[in-house]
This record gives C-alpha cells, sequence and structure tokens, in this order.
C-alpha cells in the first residue's frame, strides 16, 4: 500500500507541463527518453536527476485520463498545478492519506498549524495500517516529508514550509470541473475540504 514515491519529486509544475504534453502526443518510451536526455526539455544540469524526475512526472500523470494531462499540460499555471497535485494523490496512497488522515482533521479541529512532527506521527502511523510498508531510513523518511511539504507549498496549501500554516485554496474551475465529472467526491473534499 504505502511506497516510497515521493522521494525527492515535488510537484514541478514546468516539468509536469512538458511531460503531459509528451503524454498527450502519444510519444513512445524511446522517443521519451530522448526528449528527457538528449534534447533536455527539462533544462536540467544533471540527466540522471532528469530521467529520475520525468519519469516519476510520468508515472503520476499516467494515473489519470488524457483530461487532466490536458488541463496539466495547456492550463494556466494554478490549473496546471492543482492537475498536477490530482495526478499526485491518485498515485501516491501516502501524499493522498496525509491529506486523508492529517490536513483533514487538523481543518475539522480548526488547528491549522501543521508543524513538521505531522510527518513523523504519520509515518508511524503508516507502518500500523500497512505492516508490509518498508522499514525507510530515517534520511528517505526526512527526504519524503520535505517533499510532502513543498508540494504544500506548491498548491499553496501553505505559505511557509518551515512554519506551515494551513491555507484553504480556491480550486480552478477547470480542475474543480474535471473533478465533478469525474465523481471525485473524496479529492475534491482533499482539495476543497467541503463535504
Amino acid at each position: 500500500m504505502y511506497k516510497a514515491d515521493l522521494g525527492d519529486v515535488s510537484l514541478r509544475v514546468p516539468e509536469a507541463k512538458a511531460i503531459a504534453n509528451l503524454l498527450l502526443k502519444e510519444v513512445k518510451k524511446a522517443e521519451f527518453l530522448k526528449k528527457i536526455q538528449d534534447e533536455n526539455i527539462l533544462h536540467y544540469t544533471n540527466i540522471g536527476r532528469a530521467k529520475r524526475h520525468a519519469f516519476t512526472i510520468r508515472s503520476r500523470l499516467e494515473s489519470v485520463d488524457k483530461e487532466l494531462w490536458q488541463l496539466a499540460a495547456e492550463g494556466d499555471f494554478a490549473t496546471a498545478t492543482q492537475a498536477t497535485l490530482v495526478a499526485t494523490l491518485k498515485r501516491s496512497s501516502l501524499l493522498f492519506d496525509f491529506f486523508r488522515l492529517e490536513i483533514i482533521p487538523s481543518v475539522e479541529a480548526k488547528v491549522f498549524e501543521l508543524p513538521r512532527f505531522h510527518w513523523k506521527k504519520y509515518i508511524d502511523g503508516c507502518k500500523l495500517r500497512d505492516p508490509e510498508m518498508p522499514d525507510w531510513s530515517p534520511t528517505t523518511i526526512k527526504r519524503m516529508g520535505s517533499t510532502l511539504y513543498k508540494i504544500l507549498h506548491e498548491a499553496e496549501f501553505v505559505k511557509n514550509t518551515r512554519k506551515p500554516v494551513l491555507n484553504r485554496i480556491l480550486v480552478t474551475p477547470e480542475v474543480l470541473d474535471y473533478l465533478t465529472k469525474q465523481n471525485e467526491r473524496e479529492i475534491l473534499y482533499l482539495l476543497t475540504w467541503k463535504k
């Protein structure tokens, strides 16, 4: 159930836009690799990192349909960010459950501070919910926690990752329409905090 699928790859919206464009063009794996590695469309100085990030983002986007790829590729920055967040929530049960089990209860209790200890407490709970979960090193856990808080910052759920305070976001009409049409009530609730 739980995998180390956050790694060090946050939403990375400019990269997600480029990769969503490639998916919409239905490029084959060899062509995809050529675009990332040889043409360096992501503009990374480290090609190994570019490939790792590209394949992580691609796997997130492949967990949703072409309509959401289009929002990620062609939407304005807020729409693309939220489309990428939806794809990441769909792909990562670690992120999805953090929203469901940490953020939503805090919001419902009207406690908007989300200090970093929530991540450690959450990971301890994950091990109870999923005994098959690998024993990640403290470094991996810390890195994924940093990535998670960066995702919250990129999506504007927190303004500051050092002293994170939850902030309600306005879901763009395009993403709201998509989630409503897809009957994605749970994700809609995670984003809007409205039942």
